[in-house]
């Protein structure tokens, strides 16, 4: 298990929103852009969570507040992420199989006892 931290793998580099001294852009355009940005990731939120696709951990923990306030010291793997999803997926199927059965089974029992 790696730490929230480690970062052996990924390339990334970091930025900041300074104002005008480094950018050139005055300070109340970039929260103005950073405030649409938000916007547009919670609106991708919301459409993942109507289709049923899976939407980043981490990104949805920023948007809700929960982080950065609450990091957590370790990290999943996102193979167990999946995989603990899928695994509640299927439950979710052969819960809707067995309604399924059961409401075939009642239709059943009424036909034979009005026939």
């Amino acid at each position: 298990m790696h730490t929230f931290r480690d970062a052996i793998d990924v390339n990334y580099q970091r930025m900041a929103l300074t104002g005008e001294e480094l950018s050139g852009v005055p300070l109340e355009d970039l929260k103005v852009a950073s405030k649409l940005i938000k916007e547009a990731l919670q609106i991708r939120q919301d459409n993942m969570d109507r289709i049923g696709n899976f939407f980043p951990t981490t990104t949805r923990n920023f948007l809700t507040g929960e982080y950065p306030k609450n990091l957590p010291k370790c990290r999943r793997k996102n193979t167990e992420m999946l995989a603990s999803l899928e695994n509640e997926r299927r439950r979710q199927y052969i819960q809707q199989e067995e309604a399924e059965q059961e409401r075939i089974r009642r239709l059943m029992e009424e036909r034979r006892s009005s026939g």
